[in-house]
């Protein structure tokens, strides 16, 4: 069973808004911590 390239590309565009959100929220609390 081979998956299409689309499902790839939609699963790769997700983790990297998960990823980049998640180091956001981090960023962002660690700044509210520190001050």
């Amino acid at each position: 069973m081979k998956l299409p390239l689309v499902f790839y590309m939609r699963l790769c565009v997700c983790g990297c808004l998960l990823f980049f959100l998640f180091a956001f929220v981090c960023n962002a609390s660690l700044e509210g911590y520190s001050s």
